[in-house]
């Protein structure tokens, strides 16, 4: 009898991880005979635990990994429900079983994929993957990493361009009014005690426009969403959630995870913004944004996309640079619940002020006057 899908820790089971494995065709006859657990990183991530396993099996067989990631819902009540509500642990898994075969970006293989709402829960078996590092969003990237990253990056959005397929997906969540009431909701609901606590951090420009960011930035984000294209947008395409090959292999592709924010979107610049802004130190960016932007255009242009200017990239990202700041702010909340993780609390300081050095740098307040 196949045992229950596991949706922590705790429920993995030999004959659960054969059927996983056999089920995607990684294991024929061999079965799974024993397996280690060990935590990453602590054992957490932002939304999720993250689980190195070590596998052993009854008989040798080509092609069986000796090792899996696996990925299971926070631990924190509260995150949970927050991911629950927004439905991120039901992006994250849809993505892997609609969209994974051919993403038009790099992402590790995937084994398994399964949710359950009822229970706020999901598990993903993913390949752990090797020869080459993940990102550091706090140490940041070099620009050569940014250059890499935006090539593939443009490349991904190309390939869904306008691309009918996304149309079939009603998980696949968009901006909305309603989407756009709740974030603003949620927002002017979370500016005061984010004030309070990061007050120090405020330069006078972000203390004169962020208390109505939310409100005084509506009417730009309803415009954008007016726009004829779209494509895909990983949602979350921080230097954290990159995998760079390495050096003896830099013509390799480099691998993206965390889909929990996929979405359809009018606004490619979002992962640009969230790239460069919130992963290069200010001078970097001075120094590359420009050039940054150019080349993710003409990559663009060369892979046939053709109503879409190096204006509209220009503006796109000044504009991404604030919708980035309003849910900086709104998502900063987990902070409070995620106290004790020193690393979470560290990351959210550094963001924060790259993102504001972003902002002053490329004048996107002027949005908002």
């Amino acid at each position: 009898m196949i045992s229950t899908t596991p949706f922590s820790p705790a429920e993995l089971s030999r004959a659960w991880l054969t059927h996983a494995l056999q089920r995607c065709g990684s294991l024929r006859s061999a079965e799974v005979s024993s397996f280690e657990v060990e935590p990453i990183g602590g054992g957490s991530s932002f939304l999720s635990q993250l689980l190195r396993i070590h596998l052993s099996y009854d008989a040798a067989e080509s092609g069986a990994p000796s090792t899996l990631i696996a990925k299971f819902p926070s631990a924190i009540p509260a995150v949970r429900q927050l991911s629950l509500r927004t439905g991120m642990y039901l992006h994250e898994v849809s993505f892997y079983q609609e969209l994974s075969e051919r993403p038009g970006i790099g992402i590790p293989q995937c084994y398994f994929a399964g949710v359950n709402q009822e229970r706020s829960a999901f598990v993903l078996l993913l390949e752990d993957l090797r020869d080459g590092a993940f990102g550091d969003q706090l140490a940041g990237c070099t620009p050569a990493q940014a250059r890499h990253a935006l090539a593939e990056l443009a490349r991904f959005h190309a390939y869904w361009w306008n691309h009918p397929k996304l149309k079939q997906f009603p998980w696949l969540r968009e901006s909305t009014p309603e989407m756009r009431d709740r974030l603003q909701a949620m927002y002017e609901a979370r500016w005061p005690n984010f004030l309070a606590q990061a007050d120090a951090l405020l330069t006078p420009s972000a203390r004169s426009f962020c208390p109505a960011l939310a409100k005084n930035l509506r009417p730009v984000l309803e415009n954008t969403a007016k726009r004829n294209q779209f494509t895909l947008g990983h949602g979350d395409f921080r230097v954290d959630n990159v995998f760079f090959p390495s050096s003896a292999s830099a013509a390799k592709s480099l691998l993206v995870l965390d889909w929990q924010r996929v979405n359809r979107t009018c606004s490619p610049t979002n992962d640009i913004a969230n790239f460069i802004a919130m992963g290069l130190s200010t001078e970097d960016l001075i120094a590359h944004r420009e050039a940054f932007l150019q080349s993710y255009f003409a990559e663009l242009v060369k892979s046939g996309i053709d109503d879409y200017s190096l204006s509209d990239v220009r503006e796109g990202y000044r504009v991404s640079l604030l919708e980035i700041l309003l849910f900086v702010i709104v998502a900063s909340g987990l902070m409070e619940v995620e106290a004790k993780n020193q690393r979470s609390t560290n990351l959210a300081v550094v963001i924060f002020v790259r993102l504001l050095g972003a902002i002053e740098e490329a004048n996107a307040w002027e949005f908002l006057e």
